[in-house]
């Protein structure tokens, strides 16, 4: 059995200790004495304990079974502790949840009772697009932009809100439901004060600018001309074009008015680049001259439909008076509409004279009128009347005739351009009969030289006297 070194004790302890300063001043005497009273004094405690524990045996019994378990009670408390512990950081972050969800509450709160502090202005609010619909289904237009400035006003600083944007989108789409229905009207007879009206809403609509807004009115009136022009009666030709000039005439001069009283094209110009400058008034122009267009269009189609020139004199003076009309304005259109009638004129001048032609020669091919010419014999007249011209043979009749009727549907003024070209054809025309009339000497040899007597001798100088006013005389034979 091996025994461990002595130690030195730690006296630092005992530095405290009354009793420790006694045995230090004590001598050796004292301290050998010392020891045997600490061993006979440890003797008597551990019989005391001894017999503690002997007459107490019970009660130490007890408190062991005490310690045992608050021992276990300790343990248990221990494990609970751990327990709660580690679920520590589970109640505080479901307390953080909670407090976010007490947060977002309360300010679901606060909103709620906003909503229901302002429940009265909401619900106005709210009933904006049912309102605005209603308005324009009705015609209420200066109601309807009220409520338009009010959708502007609230969705600039509240812009990005589901239930404003929603409620500004259908606000906006009953605004282009009432731009297209005042639109609309524009294209209907509408007088100027209305026209004013409209306009006037319109621009404070501020969906067109300036540019935008001419280009619209004036289509606009375009369409209700065009309408008014298709809805003429299908009744003659000539009564179908005598009304289309009218309706273009009042179409134009009410949308000249009525442009003149809207807009300002004296000063104003826009620019599309900064490299073009446009003045406003080249839109008016080009919408004019677009209609003149159409117009001529319109005329010449008329005019290819019409077989005679009976009643024409009466179309150019109303055609005539409209270019006057508009020349009053800066836009004269005669110079254009001149050439169609003059060009029409003429046609109908070539059918007469072809239809002479043609009847000239059915006469003379006719056999029986040949060989039986006592039809073409001179009638005994009394005497003629001043300015009177007799014709003797039927077929010069016919001639005759041709050229008179010429002569009496180009009552009309005409250019001096118009009139040579009538001179070329009455020349043609004239050259042509004496022609047919010599083939008809070779087959009749008693009677052909008596027609182109008639015919050179009275005839042709008496058609030349008639027809000085459309220039030199025509050719003679």
């Amino acid at each position: 059995m091996t025994t461990n070194p002595p130690t030195h004790p730690d006296l630092s302890v005992f530095s405290d200790d009354p009793f420790f300063h006694e045995l230090m001043k004590s001598g050796r005497s004292r301290l050998e004495l010392e020891s045997q009273s600490l061993a006979s004094r440890s003797r008597q405690l551990e019989d005391e304990t001894r017999g503690m524990a002997f007459d107490h045996y019970s009660t130490f019994i007890s408190a062991a079974d005490c310690c045992h378990d608050i021992a276990g009670q300790f343990r248990r408390n221990q494990e609970q502790v751990s327990a709660l512990t580690d679920d520590l950081p589970k109640v505080a972050s479901t307390c953080l949840d909670f407090h976010g969800k007490a947060l977002k509450l309360s300010e679901e709160r606060k909103k709620t009772s906003m909503v229901l502090a302002n429940h009265t202005k909401l619900l106005e609010v709210l009933e904006l697009p049912q309102l605005m619909e209603t308005c324009v289904r009705n015609g209420h237009t200066e109601e309807a932009l009220a409520i338009i400035q009010v959708a502007n006003k609230i969705g600039k600083p509240l812009g990005g809100v589901p239930l404003i944007d929603g409620l500004v989108k259908s606000i906006h789409v009953s605004a282009v439901w009432m731009l297209n229905q005042l639109l609309a009207k524009l294209k209907t007879q509408i007088q100027l004060p209305e026209c004013l009206k409209i306009v006037g809403l319109i621009r404070r609509m501020g969906a067109f600018n300036e540019a935008e807004l001419r280009i619209k009115f004036l289509q606009a009136r375009k369409v209700h001309l065009d309408n008014i022009l298709k809805s003429l009666p299908n009744t003659d030709q000539l009564s179908l074009l005598s009304k289309m000039v009218e309706q273009t005439r009042i179409g134009i001069f009410d949308t000249i008015t009525q442009y003149r009283a809207l807009f300002s094209d004296d000063e104003t110009r826009f620019s599309g680049t900064k490299s073009s400058i446009s003045s406003y008034r080249m839109i008016f122009s080009s919408w004019i001259y677009q209609r003149l267009n159409k117009f001529q269009e319109h005329l010449v189609e008329g005019l290819n439909q019409l077989n005679d020139i009976q009643g024409l004199e009466a179309l150019v003076d109303q055609v005539m008076y409209f270019g006057q009309s508009l020349g009053r304005v800066g836009y004269d259109m005669r110079i254009l509409a001149i050439p169609k009638l003059n060009d029409f004129a003429v046609r109908c001048l070539q059918n007469i004279l072809d239809q002479g032609r043609t009847n000239l020669k059915e006469v003379l091919a006719n056999s029986q009128l040949v060989y039986d010419f006592s039809i073409y014999d001179k009638i005994e007249h009394g005497p003629k009347a001043e300015g009177e011209f007799q014709i003797t043979y039927y077929p010069v009749a016919i001639v005759y005739n041709t050229i008179i009727q010429c002569l009496n549907q180009f009552r009309y003024r005409m250019s001096v351009t118009t009139a040579v070209k009538i001179k070329s054809s009455m020349g043609s025309f004239l050259s042509d009969a004496l022609e047919i009339i010599k083939d008809f000497e070779v087959i009749n040899a008693k009677q052909g030289p008596l027609l182109q007597e008639e015919m050179n001798e009275s005839t042709i100088p008496h058609l030349n006297g008639l027809i000085d006013g459309l220039g030199n005389d025509f050719v003679r034979g």
